[in-house]
């Protein structure tokens, strides 16, 4: 006999394991430890708002307004869960304005706080 249980143990899983740059391609996916029946629909949301279906969610050349906290949603005949928020930060390119050989390059993190980042050529006149 087996008990029908609400989908449980729901996480988000990425493709990227280290920090996610501006542009890079990034795919979520919403694992469940357990569920019977298996789950028949999954939501994406970022920041509380629905932002998506399906068991992948594919954000293609991210951009750092993307920054955020997401959560998959696991439903099946049975009941529904939701994964603990999986952060994402991204990260902006950085690139040296007034040297096209410069290999000085980011990336830095864009929150919701201006960063401004100046550079001086210091020389005579």
């Amino acid at each position: 006999l087996k008990t029908e249980l609400r989908p449980l143990g729901v996480t988000v899983e990425t493709n990227k394991r280290s920090e996610i740059t501006e542009e890079d391609d990034i795919v979520l996916t919403c694992a469940v430890s357990r569920s019977n029946p298996e789950p028949h629909s999954f939501r994406w949301y970022q920041n509380n708002n629905r932002v998506g279906e399906g068991k992948t969610y594919e954000i293609k050349q991210i951009q750092p307004e993307r920054s955020g906290s997401y959560t998959c949603e696991a439903t099946n005949s049975v009941g529904a869960a939701r994964s603990q928020p999986y952060q994402i930060n991204v990260l902006c390119k950085f690139h040296n304005p007034w040297s096209s050989t410069s290999q000085e390059q980011g990336p830095y993190f864009q929150s919701q706080n201006l960063l401004l980042m100046l550079f001086f050529k210091v020389g005579t006149v």
